[in-house]
């Protein structure tokens, strides 16, 4: 089973750390940003989205090409400065009108809004989760969007432990 709601991304870290009911919970923002893929001829208008570092594993979804986030793909030292790259997850789609489907470009990098963004894995295609998106980036704590309650712009996807009920976990994330 599955539970989704609308959430600020430290309500995402206290539901995540706090309720056991959830085998896996993962996070992304429902607000979509539109950037410029530059570095490609022409340049593209993307459409990005932040996401918890461990969404694709709790919906069972594996890359492509390369690997999905890491721990260490969410803590750069200084998320706001343009010039640390920031590893992101791009789609099948893009992929392939980008760069012609080259695994190499995994593990190059490219410029989104002239920020150096590292790619560590393609989606796989046909790959669609509520929105059409073609980068995703990991949530960085203290990054942009994070650190207050009041933007709720996050959902949350939960896969229930085994033996768990929608109840159940419903009743934990009320008490937190």
């Amino acid at each position: 089973g599955q539970l989704a709601w609308d959430a600020s991304s430290e309500d995402y870290h206290d539901y995540r750390d706090q309720v056991d009911a959830f085998a896996a919970l993962g996070a992304f923002r429902t607000k979509l940003t539109e950037v410029t893929l530059s570095g490609v001829d022409p340049p593209l208008s993307v459409i990005t989205t932040m996401v918890s570092v461990n969404l694709f594993q709790t919906l069972g979804v594996a890359p492509e090409v390369g690997r999905l986030f890491v721990d260490e793909d969410a803590e750069l030292a200084d998320p706001g400065d343009t010039t640390v790259p920031r590893s992101v997850l791009i789609s099948h789609r893009l992929w392939r009108q980008a760069f012609g489907g080259d695994p190499s470009v995994v593990g190059g990098t490219i410029s989104l809004n002239a920020w150096p963004a590292i790619v560590v894995g393609v989606m796989p295609a046909g790959f669609f989760f509520l929105q059409e998106v073609d980068v995703w980036y990991p949530l960085q704590p203290g990054g942009r969007y994070t650190g207050s309650r009041s933007y709720h712009t996050w959902t949350l996807v939960g896969r229930l432990s085994p033996g768990t009920t929608l109840e159940e976990a419903q009743s934990q994330v009320d008490v937190v």
